[in-house]
């Protein structure tokens, strides 16, 4: 299992994320590493990960720390935080339903979802930060 791998099948998980209420909307685009500007709204932002590294019985495990970064429109900011508010039910929803990321990580969930909040990026906008644990096995050998 890849890390590349994992980023793929989780930009496919977070793709699929959408809402009906306020409105009914679709995250529009999912941006696999943090690009120069935002073309598209609702989107996420996956960022590069930390990563844990345990080895024991001649196995390297690699465990994930994801920022995946929601970002929503704020020309109306009561209509962007609770946009934001029915993203983050249904990106949470989302994961619990694919915790293999489709074969591609042994787990992932999203463990914690930061508070709605405003961010820069080219212009202002609302989101949150949900960080996923992904959790690879290498079977990566190595000396004593």
């Amino acid at each position: 299992m890849t890390w590349a791998a994992a980023r793929g099948a989780l930009a496919t998980a977070l793709a699929a994320v959408s809402i009906t209420s306020p409105i009914s909307q679709t995250v529009k685009r999912v941006y696999e590493s943090p690009p120069g500007t935002v073309q598209d709204v609702p989107c996420f932002i996956i960022y590069p990960p930390e990563v844990r590294i345990d080895r024991s019985y001649g196995q390297r495990d690699k465990t994930y720390t994801v920022r995946c970064r929601l970002l929503v429109s704020d020309q109306d900011l009561d209509q962007a935080a609770a946009l934001v508010d029915a993203f983050r039910e249904s990106a949470i929803d989302k994961m619990d339903d694919n915790t293999e990321l489709g074969g591609n990580a042994e787990t992932a969930f999203l463990d914690r979802v930061t508070e709605a909040q405003a961010y820069s990026y080219g212009r202002m906008y609302t989101g949150l930060d949900c960080f996923v644990t992904i959790r690879l096995h290498d079977h990566k050998a190595f000396g004593a």
